[in-house]
C-alpha cells in the first residue's frame, strides 16, 4: 500500500519535513549536552537505514541488493573508524537519554531525506531551505523565549557571536542547502549515505589541524564508507 501525503503540491510532505528538521536540530544538540560526539556520530549513522526503510514504506524509491549491502557498509565503516575511541557503555539515564535523543535525530534527519521531494518537486532548493529555515525557527522560538533567549542575547562574548554566526551559516544554511540540493537530484538513501562522511571528516581535520594520529583501523573504515559513496549506493 502507498502512503498518500494529504495537501497538493507536496503541501503535506513540506511541512511534514519542516516538523523533522526542527526536531532534528533540537534533538540533536540536547543529545550532544549528554554524550560524546563520536558516540553521537554512530548513532547518526543509522540514517542511511531508516532512510532506506521509510523510502521503501512510501515506495517513493526502490532499492536493489547492492544499494542495501551499501548502506550497511557504511554503517559499519563508521563503526570501525570509531572503534578505538572507547565508546563503551558507561551506564547511567544520562547517557540512555542521550542515545535515544540521537536516535530520533536519526529518524528525523531520515523523515526529512524522504518528504522534503514532495516539496522539491515544485519549488526549487534555495527556495525550499529558506522558507524551511524562517519557519523553522518561528517554531522553535517560543522554546527558545521559554528557557531564557532575551537574558543570556546580552551576555554573549564576541568569541560566542562569531561562533554562533560560523555554525549558523556554513553548518547551518550553507549545509541545510546542500543537503537540499542534493535531495533534489538524488534518491534519499543516495542522499542519506553520504552523511557518514561527517564524523570521518571530522577526525581527518583533526589529525591535520589537531596533530591526533589515524589508524589503520580508522583508514579501513574511512576506505569503507568511500566504497559505497563510489559503488554501493548508487
Amino acid at each position: 500500500m502507498r502512503i498518500a501525503v494529504v495537501g497538493s503540491g507536496g503541501t503535506g510532505g513540506y511541512f511534514g519535513g519542516l516538523l523533522a528538521r526542527a526536531g532534528e536540530e533540537v534533538t540533536f544538540n540536547a543529545s550532544l549536552r549528554l554524550i560524546e560526539a563520536s558516540r553521537g556520530a554512530l548513532v547518526l549513522a543509522t540514517i542511511p537505514l531508516w532512510s532506506a526503510l521509510l523510502a521503501r514504506i512510501a515506495q517513493s524509491e526502490r532499492l536493489v541488493p547492492r544499494q542495501i549491502g551499501g548502506v550497511f557498509l557504511s554503517l559499519g565503516g563508521v563503526g570501525l573508524a570509531l572503534a578505538e575511541r572507547e565508546l563503551g557503555w558507561q551506564g547511567g539515564l544520562g547517557t540512555l537519554s542521550g542515545d535515544g535523543l540521537m536516535l530520533v535525530t536519526a529518524l528525523c534527519g531520515a523523515v526529512y531525506a524522504v518528504l522534503a521531494p514532495l516539496a522539491l518537486a515544485r519549488y526549487d532548493a534555495l527556495t525550499v531551505t529558506t522558507y524551511a529555515m524562517v519557519l523553522g525557527t518561528l517554531l522553535l522560538l517560543p522554546a527558545a523565549l521559554v528557557e531564557g533567549l532575551v537574558e543570556v542575547l546580552p551576555q554573549l562574548d564576541e568569541q560566542t557571536v562569531a561562533l554562533l554566526v560560523f555554525l549558523g551559516v556554513f553548518g547551518g544554511a550553507l549545509g541545510f542547502f546542500l543537503w537540499t540540493f542534493a535531495l533534489s537530484r538524488l534518491t534519499p538513501t543516495q542522499v542519506a549515505v553520504y552523511i557518514n562522511l561527517n564524523p570521518l571528516v571530522a577526525m581527518v581535520l583533526a589529525a591535520a589541524l589537531l596533530a591526533e594520529h589515524l589508524t589503520i583501523t580508522f583508514v579501513a573504515g574511512f576506505c569503507a564508507v568511500l566504497l559505497v559513496l563510489v559503488c554501493g549506493a548508487k
